[in-house]
């Protein structure tokens, strides 16, 4: 056990650093025995398929394994002098352990046996719940072509909306499982996170539905690659193979093809006049939606060097209630190169950018908000760097025991609301039940470093079999402040017979730091909101540590495997969302609301209308000391005052500047009855 534990603690301090991967590759086990149950070691073992071909020898112990295999369907052939070769096709899919036995008969001449069955559906070194569509399901289940709606079909996740015929496509449904919480939810590509950690819980774009080979969910008892005991969402892309594959869609929904949804009580209502004098016969509704593109893939080598890449965009257009549009519009672009640069090595090179346009987009006031009050949305990037996510993977199999597979990858990304009148100043007229003038911009920009890097080694002991598994990681995320996450984790599958037990247990540090920052004073009231210089954070304010025990079993309770007793206990760390920090800023967008009282009626604020003894809250600024952070919000604050956040100047759809607080040349209060 002492070798064991020395060889972990090796490669741990050895290896790359790795982020919280989800799993996006399955593995295949099997084992070679003779007619007589005898272990046959040196056994050639072939997989081939149209994702290329590899091979492995068989142990002393007569076993083999293939592991960070792409989902597909492949054919393993097992060769031995002296014994017939035996061939079986096997389907691999994203997060899967498969177990193939196989008994070698000896053969007077040469023959070969193929070995029919099926995949075995119980993978016995699983542990957890989880549930992955493959293309095939994902092209024919009744859903919303995003990864959002598809998640009402896993068990156990509620929603907390319905995506009817994709009106929803383009916003983030939050989503729970048993007794998760949304900022605990995970997001990775191809088995790389991705998670909006701005935002916990939040994917940072939209993607296209067509380019997913799979979706895989996990709800609970996830692996220790995984930190968060929240809902996983891994989207598994396509890859080119050695057959020359694609194709091309469209769909449309249309205003004309739906019937009236509108209340027998809002028939006729004035406020539902058209400027021609008809009367609109619809609620809420869709407008039109187009969702279309291609994908192509196929070999530039066969058997060595694959391509594919995909283009999609949907435009979705939606009519509210009070007549206002709402367009949004989704670009996606996926590019992927997969590369078997020798017989145990494996590169991909990956490529993806989701871009989101969106008209008319509701600042979420709760009133009535007319044309001048929405937001438009575009992305916005860190300067001077290249759009999007690139990603580069290498997979090594050292030894038939010992298998690493390494990522790196940098994730420019972000987006833009801007204002539709821009220094015109807003109010909430809640007597009205309406909002006044034009809202402030807004502009994060979130981009992501992330290494990676997972191990495996296999020895024997104890009379059975040892998975060692182990890994560190490292992510980062800025800018306007610093995020830093690392990891380390390390456990052991032991199998013997119908027994596999697994124990581990993970590291995790999550740590946030403020950068520097500056804001002018206010320009109505600068005696009140005062310029501010802030050097930032000489250390990290918020410093978390944790750590994370896993452990379970599972037995087989017949020699066919085909029904398996598991149990499990895990123990997770919630996930920091590191823009907490920023409550610790003097900089951090913040709010005084007082009193006001319109005296030239024209419902937006002067300064000499503005009753400053009827002081009605402040969020993140302290009244007495404007230039300290001031009290959290509250929701009798948020009541009476709006939060305003604006960046000194407007930024282009390719550049950021650095948010700080500040206000219109106009007070910012809100009317009151």
């Amino acid at each position: 056990m002492k070798r064991y534990l020395a060889i972990a603690l090796g490669v741990l301090l050895l290896a790359a650093p790795g982020a919280f991967a989800q799993i996006r590759t399955g593995n295949i086990y099997g084992t070679v025995a003779d007619a007589q149950g005898g272990v046959l070691p040196g056994v050639t073992v072939t997989l081939s398929g149209e994702l290329g071909t590899r091979t492995a020898v068989s142990s002393s112990q007569g076993e083999f394994r293939f592991l960070a295999l792409d989902s597909g369907r492949y054919t393993l052939s097992v060769t031995l002098a002296g014994f017939a070769t035996a061939t079986r096709e096997v389907v691999v899919t994203a997060g899967e352990n498969v177990n193939l036995p196989f008994v070698l008969k000896v053969a007077g001449v040469q023959e070969t046996v193929e070995v029919t069955g099926e995949t075995p559906l119980v993978d016995v070194k699983k542990r957890g719940t989880s549930t992955t569509m493959i293309t095939d399901e994902l092209q024919k289940m009744p859903n919303a072509r995003d990864p959002w709606g598809v998640r009402k079909n896993v068990p156990g996740v509620m929603l907390d909306r319905m995506n009817i015929a994709g009106n929803e496509n383009g916003q983030q449904a939050n989503a729970g499982a048993k007794g998760s919480i949304e900022g605990d939810k995970m997001w990775s590509v191809d088995g790389l996170v991705v998670t909006d950690m701005t935002a916990t819980g939040g994917s940072p774009s939209y993607f296209d539905f067509d380019a997913f080979q799979e979706i895989a969910v996990t709800t609970g008892g996830a692996d220790l690659q995984v930190p968060a005991g929240g809902v996983g969402i891994n989207l598994v892309t396509k890859r080119g193979t050695n057959k020359l594959h694609g194709g091309a869609r469209g769909f449309l929904t249309h205003d004309d093809l739906q019937s009236s949804n509108l209340p027998d009580a809002l028939v006729g209502d004035p406020r539902l006049e058209n400027p021609d004098g008809s009367f609109r016969d619809k609620a809420d509704h869709i407008q039109q939606i187009n969702d279309y593109g291609f994908d192509l893939g196929g070999p530039i080598l066969k058997d060595k060097l694959w391509f594919y890449g995909s283009w999609g965009k949907q435009d979705i257009r939606l009519v509210r209630l009070v007549g206002t549009n709402d367009r949004t519009q989704l670009k996606s672009y996926n590019a992927k190169l997969n590369w078997q640069a020798t017989r145990n090595t494996m590169v991909s090179a990956f490529y993806f950018d989701g871009i989101k346009a969106k008209t008319g987009r509701s600042p979420g006031s709760g009133l009535n908000e007319p044309d001048t009050f929405l937001w438009d949305q575009a992305n916005a990037y860190e300067e001077n760097r290249p759009h999007g996510l690139w990603k580069v993977e290498v997979s090594q199999t050292f030894s038939p025991s010992f298998f690493v597979s390494a990522k790196a990858a940098y994730y420019n990304t972000g987006f833009g609301l801007f204002s539709r009148d821009e220094g015109q100043s807003y109010t909430y007229d809640y007597v009205a039940g309406q909002t006044v003038g034009s809202y402030y911009d807004y502009f994060p920009v979130r981009p992501q470093k992330t290494l990676d890097a997972d191990a495996n080694y296999f020895v024997q002991g104890f009379g059975g079999s040892h998975e060692l598994k182990f890994g560190f990681g490292y992510r980062e995320g800025s800018p306007d402040a610093v995020g830093k996450y690392l990891d380390l984790y390390a456990g052991d599958v032991f199998t013997k017979d119908r027994l596999s037990i697994n124990l581990g247990v993970r590291w995790d540090m999550q740590k946030a730091m403020n950068t520097p920052a500056s804001a002018p004073a206010n320009a109505s009231f600068p005696d009140r909101l005062p310029g501010l210089e802030y050097a930032g954070d000489s250390s990290y304010p918020i410093d978390w540590k944790d750590f994370s025990p896993r452990a379970g079993l599972s037995y087989a309770l017949d020699a066919a495997q085909k029904t398996v007793a598991r149990a499990s206990y895990a123990r997770y760390a919630s996930q920091m969302q590191f823009t907490w920090v920023q409550d610790e800023n003097p900089v951090a967008p913040g709010y005084l609301a007082y009193g006001w009282n319109d005296a030239n009626a024209d419902r937006l604020v002067q300064p000499d209308e503005v009753v400053f003894s009827d002081f009605r809250g402040a969020v993140g600024i302290d009244p007495t000391n404007p230039a300290r952070p001031g009290p959290p919000p509250t929701r009798s604050t948020a009541t009476w005052g709006r939060r305003t956040r604006t960046s000194s100047s407007r930024a282009s759809t390719t550049s950021c500047c650095r948010a700080s607080r500040w206000a219109p040349p106009t007070p910012t209060v809100t009317s009151a009855t």
